[in-house]
């Protein structure tokens, strides 16, 4: 509750700067979710690459070093896809509690091996990810859109309503 007693959830980090949402139209929200951010070509990389590692690892000696592994070459949108889609070390973050390693790659490993790997991949490899990356910085944009509609509703609706509340007041005083 704030310090009015309203009951409200607060959305964003409490900035103005959230998507043009200032403080009193995030109490109107209420429980309306913001849409995840977009993730960029180095995200989707990343995400592809952790999961290409610990494929190929699966087969490999215990004590092969990262360095062994080459960056992939020359990927399509639907490779990628493909990955992602089907990756068997995926973990959905909104229901996991705790998180249990694999234990194959250490993360400072990960981060420095995917690193060099995205310096040195090829142009028709990292268009791959650009187009994902587009892909879905489109949506959010166009779940943004849709997103500022339904709290621009929503703020009519309250407007609306305290019009109405005012009124009947204003009549009722009247009345007597």
């Amino acid at each position: 509750e704030n310090r009015q007693g309203h009951e409200h959830t607060r959305i964003g980090s409490g900035s103005s700067t959230d998507c043009g949402v200032t403080g009193k139209e995030k109490t109107i929200v209420g429980a309306l979710v913001k849409p995840k951010r977009p993730l960029s070509a180095y995200n989707f990389f990343f995400q592809h690459e952790r999961a290409r590692l610990l494929i190929l690892s699966e087969s490999a000696p215990a004590d092969s070093p990262l360095s062994s592994y080459s960056p992939p070459c020359d990927l399509t949108v639907e490779d990628v896809r493909a990955l992602l889609a089907n990756n068997p070390y995926y973990t959905d973050r909104s229901k996991r509690q705790h998180r249990k390693s694999h234990g194959r790659v250490s993360f400072s490993q990960l981060v420095a091996h995917v690193s060099a790997s995205w310096k040195a991949v090829d142009k028709p490899t990292r268009a791959a990810f650009e187009e994902l990356a587009d892909e879905d910085r489109a949506r959010y944009k166009g779940e943004m859109k849709s997103y500022r509609a339904r709290i621009k509703a929503i703020k009519r609706e309250e407007e609306i309503a305290e019009a109405e509340a005012k009124a009947k007041a204003e009549a009722q005083a009247q009345a007597q």
